[in-house]
């Protein structure tokens, strides 16, 4: 399966941060850290509820509920026994930056674009699980400076440390990560899954990112009102 953008130069820039401010703004209160937590418990329990998370977002938390449903997304694809391949066609930033680490190809054009995890510019850390994932890639060192710097890297560093695996030209992108995928889909689907599994436990990757803990810093660093 090909992952790609139909927006020009850009593959995901990052969830709008105006978007999270509004957000912070409808929310009737600020949660402490233990208050995120809980948000995130009743969270987690509303999905258990005929019509609960549409209560939640009423209530001012919606935004709690669509970031576990996009960890949700992203752990289906990285314990999918299916091939992912992201055609990264432009901008990857935040979150876009994790939905291409969730992916198990990673194709990026070649071109003035950049790819990174910039939330500490603006007082947050990664919520989809960027942390971990990039320790899983490019190991603990450089995965915490990235994080720490926040500033974007060019494709051709990005191969060059192992972010993405090839720089294809822009013109190009698509075919190639249409023929990878088509090749790898002719593997074994048993075989893929027991690769995939393989490849993360030695890591000790937890099959569910972010851990709740990671979700409750991520809250609270958002200021308690995502």
């Amino acid at each position: 399966m090909v992952l790609t953008s139909a927006v020009e130069d850009v593959f995901v820039s990052h969830y709008d941060v105006a978007e999270i401010l509004a957000g912070a703004a409808a929310s009737p209160v600020t949660l402490t850290r233990r208050a995120a937590a809980a948000a995130l418990h009743t969270s987690r329990a509303a999905d258990h509820v005929p019509g609960g998370q549409a209560a939640l977002a009423r209530a001012g938390a919606g935004g709690v509920a669509d970031l576990r449903r996009y960890h949700e997304v992203c752990r289906r694809m990285r314990d999918s026994d299916k091939v992912f391949v992201a055609a990264l066609n432009g901008r990857t930033l935040g979150g876009g930056c994790e939905l291409a680490l969730s992916c198990d190809i990673r194709l990026m054009a070649d071109g003035p674009y950049e790819i990174g995890q910039p939330e500490i510019l603006v007082g947050i850390i990664p919520g989809g699980g960027g942390t971990q994932l990039l320790t899983r890639v490019l190991g603990a060192a450089r995965a915490l400076e990235l994080c720490l710097e926040g500033a974007p890297i060019t494709p051709a560093r990005a191969r060059d440390i192992g972010l993405v695996h090839r720089l294809v030209a822009p013109a190009d992108l698509l075919d190639e990560a249409r023929s990878t995928a088509a090749r790898l889909a002719r593997r074994s689907p048993v075989a893929v899954g027991a690769l995939k599994r393989g490849a993360a436990r030695p890591l000790a990757l937890s099959r569910r990112l972010p851990t709740p803990a990671v979700l409750e810093r991520f809250s609270w660093c958002c200021g308690g009102r995502c």
